[in-house]
C-alpha cells in the first residue's frame, strides 16, 4: 500500500511524489501547489495537508500530501504527459489496494498469537536482566 494513507483509508499521494512521476522540480510542485490552494480552499474550505520531510543532509522540508481529487486538481496545471503519468500512477495505487486481501479471522487470531509470543519472549529477557541486576547489586 501507498506508505500516505490515511487512518481512513484514503490513498494519498505527496508533493514529492509527484515531482518524482511528472520530471519536475519538487520547488516548482510546491509553488504550483501554493498557487493553486486559494482556489481550492475557496471551493471546498480546506487547505492542502502540510507535512514535513527529511532529506538526505538532516534538513526538515516542507511536502503537501495530496488525496486523489487534490492532486488530479493540482496536475491539471501540468502539460499532457505528466498529467498522464499522474493519472497512471493513481490507477497503479487503486489496483494496488484492491489486490490486498483482507486478513481472515484465523489469520487475525495467527497474527495477534505471533506478537503475544514475542511480547513474552521479551518481558521474559527483560525480567532475566532486571533478576541479574538485582544479584549485582546485592553483592557489591
Amino acid at each position: 500500500m501507498n506508505k500516505f494513507t490515511r487512518n481512513d483509508g484514503t490513498q494519498t499521494i505527496s508533493s514529492r511524489e509527484i515531482a518524482e512521476i511528472t520530471g519536475k522540480r519538487h520547488s516548482d510542485v510546491l509553488n504550483a501547489i501554493r498557487k493553486m490552494e486559494f482556489a481550492w480552499k475557496n471551493i471546498t474550505g480546506r487547505n492542502f495537508s502540510l507535512s514535513e520531510y527529511i532529506d538526505q543532509s538532516g534538513r526538515k522540508l516542507p511536502e503537501i500530501i495530496l488525496n486523489k481529487t487534490e492532486s488530479m486538481y493540482v496536475g491539471s496545471k501540468f502539460n499532457d504527459e505528466a498529467r498522464a503519468k499522474l493519472v497512471l500512477r493513481w490507477e497503479a495505487l487503486e489496483v494496488e489496494k484492491q489486490s490486498v486481501k483482507p486478513l481472515s479471522q484465523l489469520e487475525i487470531l495467527a497474527q495477534s498469537t505471533q506478537i503475544l509470543i514475542e511480547q513474552d519472549k521479551r518481558i521474559g529477557n527483560l525480567e532475566s536482566k532486571i533478576n541479574q541486576i538485582e544479584n549485582q547489586s546485592k553483592t557489591t
